[in-house]
């Protein structure tokens, strides 16, 4: 099967998801699968493996009346022929009765599609055997008439960009607790995440070890230990001691770990929404949390300024300073 590089793949940041299970077996005919689902993730992923996605073209039923599915056709994205759509580019309508003009209506905007129908020939057809309640492949061809996705690229495919429900939901729980500035930082190392992977996992007395490494630079390498109770990390790199932002490599654990939100511990009050609200101490070194800092924090500054002027008229005389303090 030949391996070359295709110019019109969609960019996508995604990786690939990590249920895909590396290493796929060639589907042959013959092979069984408990269900029509599993027998489509199956040639999903053989696909993203080997550069191409699929579809279902065809599905028939058995000529009884049970209305059940018993033949199923899956296909190379690119099966079939290519039928370009007509435009109408123009009409004459007679919009007064003494005057014609002819109005020209623009041409519809078609959205551009970067997957072209070539006739590939590549396709999965499984039936179901009532024998064994199960699906079996009886037709199999991998033969592609086009050019496939070359590995480096085959993390963007269309069939690839599948958000993990974990995944967005850690970005979202980060928006919501980070100031904006903070939240571009984060940002920053979120999108390195994909561009590592993890390796040698190890769990020893209640703790894990990952060795998260570049998918571009084998040399660059950080070992992540992580606490499995309460989700403390430390990584090589102390990027969190130095800058108090999570890296990329400690990310990469939590979407290994399908951990959803950023443990409290990680969030340092200083990137926090609230983090420029005042807060009003008494004289026992007691902070008022009773829903009003934001009206005490506004006279507070509007009394540092009348202040502040009076201290300045007073400051040139004895007798004035005499008077403030004493009264």
């Amino acid at each position: 099967m030949e391996v070359v590089s295709l110019d019109d793949v969609e960019v996508d940041d995604m990786e690939t998801p990590e249920n895909v299970v590396e290493g796929l077996k060639t589907p042959t005919i013959g092979m069984y699968f408990e269900t029509i689902e599993e027998a489509r993730n199956y040639y999903e992923h053989y696909g993203q493996e080997n550069g191409f996605w699929i579809r279902t073209r065809a599905s028939s039923k058995g000529r009884n009346r049970s209305n059940e599915v018993t033949k199923v056709l899956f296909v190379c994205v690119k099966g079939g022929k290519y039928l370009a759509k007509k435009q109408q580019e123009s009409v004459v309508e007679d919009n007064d009765k003494t005057d014609e003009e002819e109005k020209v209506i623009p041409k519809k905007r078609v959205r551009r599609c970067s997957t072209v129908k070539c006739e590939c020939k590549a396709h999965l057809r499984i039936k179901h055997d009532k024998w064994n309640c199960k699906w079996k492949v009886t037709s199999f061809d991998e033969n592609h008439n086009h050019q496939l996705v070359t590995p480096c690229k085959r993390r963007k495919m269309k069939s690839n960009r599948n958000m993990p429900k974990a995944v967005k939901d850690l970005t979202e729980h980060a928006a919501k607790v980070y100031t904006r500035n903070a939240f571009n930082k984060f940002k920053d190392e979120w999108s390195k995440v994909f561009h590592y992977k993890l390796e040698n996992e190890r769990n020893a007395n209640g703790f894990q070890s990952f060795v998260v490494k570049s998918k571009d630079d084998e040399l660059e390498k950080f070992e992540v230990i992580l606490d499995s109770q309460t989700y403390e990390c430390k990584c090589e790199c102390q990027q969190f001691e130095f800058v108090g932002i999570l890296c990329a490599h400690i990310l990469k654990v939590f979407v290994r770990l399908d951990i959803d939100e950023i443990p409290e511990h990680f969030i340092l009050p200083r990137w926090r929404q609230k983090a420029n609200k005042f807060r009003i101490i008494d004289s026992q070194g007691l902070v008022h949390d009773d829903g009003k800092e934001e009206s005490e924090a506004l006279r507070l500054s509007h009394m540092c300024q009348e202040a502040t002027k009076l201290a300045c008229l007073a400051a040139p005389s004895n007798e004035a300073c005499t008077v403030m303090f004493i009264g």
